[in-house]
């Protein structure tokens, strides 16, 4: 059985659908993150490793629902987080981050 098929037997714990972080300034626009696709299942292990200023960081901020992104969609547990507002998502992250 390969792990793709054990996978589809697990819950879903987070989900990222094209997720885009781009940075604005005033001269620029930075892509910080183009089309991220990611499922971490419950009860999984999961390591983020790349070089310096990859992203990764902005991953994990995203997720914990401390970053805003600019497109795409972030679900955990199914329930969507990439729409709620800035009360919600502090309620989100006192539940579920930690």
């Amino acid at each position: 059985m390969t792990s793709l098929m054990k996978n589809e037997n697990k819950k879903k714990l987070i989900e990222l659908e094209n997720i885009h972080v781009d940075l604005k300034s005033a001269f620029e626009t930075i892509n910080v993150l183009k089309g991220i696709n990611l499922k971490i299942f419950k009860n999984e292990s999961v390591g983020i490793i790349g070089e310096s200023g990859a992203g990764k960081s902005t991953l994990v901020m995203c997720i914990a629902g401390l970053e805003l992104i600019s497109k795409g969609k972030i679900f955990f547990k199914n329930s969507p987080i990439h729409n709620l507002n800035e009360n919600d998502l502090a309620i989100y992250r006192s539940k579920n981050i930690g």
